[in-house]
C-alpha cells in the first residue's frame, strides 16, 4: 500500500529526531487517512502492515520479530490506539447514517401527513356541499 510506504519513509526520515518509544508515530495518521478515504478493510490491512513494519524496524531488538515484554506492551498499545482510531469514525459514520435515515423517514411521514390532510379537507368540503344541497332541496 502506498500510504503505508509513505508512512514508513516518513518514519525512517524522522527516526534520528525522535526519542525512543515512538515506533508508530507516522503510522497512526496513515491508518486514519486510509480509513477515511478507502474504508475500514483497507485501513485494517494498512494497520497490519504498519504494525509489522514498526515491530520489525522500530521496536527493539531492531530488525527482528522477537517477542518479549516490551514488544508485547508496544503491540498492545498499537492495537488499542488503532482500535480507537478506526472504531470511533465507524461509530460516527454509523450515527450519521442513522440520522440520515431518520430524516428521510420524517420527510416521508410529513409528505404522507400533507396528503392525508388534503384528502380530509377535500372530503369535508364534499360532505358540506352535500349537506348544503340537501338543505336547499328540503326548503
Amino acid at each position: 500500500m502506498a500510504v503505508r510506504g509513505l508512512a514508513l519513509l516518513a518514519r525512517f526520515a524522522a527516526d534520528p529526531y525522535l526519542p525512543p518509544g515512538f515506533p508508530y508515530l507516522t503510522f497512526f495518521p496513515a491508518i486514519i487517512i486510509t480509513g477515511f478515504v478507502f474504508g475500514i478493510y483497507p485501513a485494517l490491512t494498512c494497520a497490519i502492515l504498519c504494525g509489522t513494519s514498526a515491530w520489525y524496524w522500530f521496536i527493539p531488538p531492531f530488525n527482528s520479530f522477537v517477542v518479549d515484554g516490551q514488544t508485547v506492551t508496544a503491540l498492545l498499545f498499537f492495537l488499542v490506539v488503532v482500535g480507537i482510531n478506526l472504531g470511533l469514525p465507524q461509530l460516527a459514520l454509523s450515527a450519521y447514517a442513522s440520522q440520515v435515515r431518520a430524516r428521510d423517514e420524517l420527510t416521508r411521514a410529513h409528505e404522507m401527513q400533507q396528503v392525508v390532510s388534503q384528502e380530509f379537507d377535500h372530503r369535508i368540503k364534499n360532505l358540506l356541499a352535500t349537506v348544503s344541497g340537501l338543505i336547499s332541496l328540503s326548503q
